[in-house]
Parts: structure tokens; C-alpha cells; sequence
């Protein structure tokens, strides 16, 4: 009779331990989600830099139409002004050696909706530089891109614009005022004195 009694409880310690064995690694599957997105992420960055061609601001501000549809990685460039939520100009001088506004696209597929950027900020970025045309602009439109009365006209004169895929801010103009400041007070001592 022991025996019938061992066989009997076989089947449920074999149920329990598949069960056990299911919910662990259900959880193991939940858990380490968090640390493959991380990666995949930093894979992302690394890769993008890997293949974006440096471009000076100089040089895209005088061949940007050289570069349509390439990866171009521009870096120290400061936020001059936003454009909307979704995008920002920035300077760069041109064959005439004046300075001109460049439009930089946030592209959603790389952003989440609530990243932002400063006037001030000082980064690097990269993304593919793209024609602008009225094909363009219908989508953006499409998008709710244009939120300020203008600013399609503003776009519609362009000929091309960066769409970003990467962005790393390097410092902001908030937190170099807070540094002058403290700077400022011992040049002027030396200047006077």
C-alpha cells in the first residue's frame, strides 16, 4: 500500500513543479526586460555614431544640400530657439558669412513625446539630413507640428533640415550663467584693479 500512496502523490509534485518552473520564469522574462532595453539602447547611440559623418556647422550651413540622405553627426551646436515641441534652430554661418537659422526635427520615432530641449543647450547631434518639400510639410501638418501661426511659411523656404535621431546635451546655458556669475565678480576685481 506505500507504494500506491507514493504513486499517488507523484502527479501532484509534478504538477506543483512545472507550475513553479512556469512562474519563474515568467518572472525572469518580466525582470530582465528593463537591462535588454538599456542595452539595446546604448547599441543604438554607439551604432549611430559608428555611421554618422561628422559635419561642421560651417559646412553644413554652406552644403547642406551635399549631404541629403546621409547620417551626419553636428556637434557643439546651441540651441538658438525652439520650433513648436518637436523641433529647434540653431546657427550656422553661410557662403555670404552671415548667420543663418537650421531646423532640427525631433523624430518621433526616436523621441518620446515629453523630451525637450532648451534654448541655451549645447549638444551633439545626429540624424539624417533631409530635403524639405511640400510632401514634407503635408505630413508635419498631419502631426500637429505647426502649433505657432507662421511657421509653416518658415519651413516652406527651407531646403533642407535635420531629422534627428540622437541627441546628447552636453550643457545648458542655465547652468553656464549660474558659473559667469560666480566667475564674473573676481574678472571684474582684476579689471579694476
Amino acid at each position: 500500500m506505500a507504494s500506491k500512496q507514493t504513486g499517488a502523490l507523484n502527479l501532484p509534485l509534478m504538477i506543483l513543479a512545472f507550475l513553479l518552473m512556469g512562474g519563474f520564469l515568467y518572472w525572469l522574462n518580466i525582470s530582465s526586460e528593463p537591462s535588454q532595453l538599456a542595452v539595446a539602447e546604448e547599441n543604438s547611440a554607439e551604432r549611430l555614431r559608428a555611421d554618422s559623418r561628422p559635419v561642421s556647422p560651417a559646412v553644413l550651413g554652406a552644403e547642406a544640400s551635399d549631404y541629403v540622405d546621409e547620417l551626419v553627426r553636428v556637434s557643439n551646436i546651441r540651441v538658438n530657439a525652439l520650433f513648436g515641441t518637436q523641433g529647434f534652430w540653431f546657427l550656422v554661418p553661410t557662403e555670404d558669412e552671415e548667420m543663418a537659422d537650421y531646423l532640427v526635427r525631433l523624430d518621433p520615432n526616436f523621441f518620446p513625446p515629453d523630451f525637450q530641449v532648451v534654448p541655451g543647450d549645447i549638444m551633439t547631434v545626429t540624424g539624417r539630413v533631409t530635403a524639405m518639400s511640400e510632401d514634407v510639410i503635408t505630413v508635419w501638418e498631419g502631426q500637429g507640428v505647426f502649433t505657432e501661426e507662421g511657421q509653416r511659411g518658415l519651413v516652406a523656404d527651407l531646403e533642407t533640415y535635420i531629422a534627428a535621431a540622437h541627441i546628447e546635451i552636453h550643457s545648458s546655458e542655465v547652468e553656464e550663467i549660474e558659473t559667469d556669475d560666480e566667475d564674473e565678480d573676481p574678472d571684474a576685481e582684476t579689471e579694476e584693479g
